[in-house]
């Protein structure tokens, strides 16, 4: 009996396998699929890419709102989001592990 493998990620009804080229370590496609807007939980860094080892793009603190654009699963398994966080006044783009967002980060794929 052939079949697809769908992992489970909390948050995240069912998960499509990313393909080579659609996420490579630091450079991941991403599109505004999402749109829902959630909030950081703890202090968290916001990344270039979605991993840890991932160019640093900003340390946000105090429970900045993000607006959730899509995500993917790294490498390691890990679900992260991307999107715009709210930053002093203004807005920053990028990448924060879905651990540290409210309702596991984004719903929608980027590979959708």
């Amino acid at each position: 009996m052939a079949g697809s493998l769908l992992t489970a990620a909390p948050g995240h009804a069912s998960v499509k396998p990313l393909t080579v080229g659609e996420c490579n370590s630091c450079s991941c496609s991403h599109q505004n699929l999402d749109g829902r807007t959630g909030y950081l939980t703890a202090t968290a860094v916001v990344r270039g890419g979605p991993e840890g080892a991932c160019s640093y793009v900003s340390n946000e603190q105090n429970h900045p709102y993000m607006v959730y654009y899509c995500y993917v699963v790294n490498k390691y398994g890990n679900t992260w989001t991307y999107g715009r966080v709210s930053s002093g006044g203004g807005y920053i783009y990028g990448w924060v592990w879905d651990g540290h967002l409210s309702g596991d980060g984004s719903n929608k794929p980027c590979n959708e």
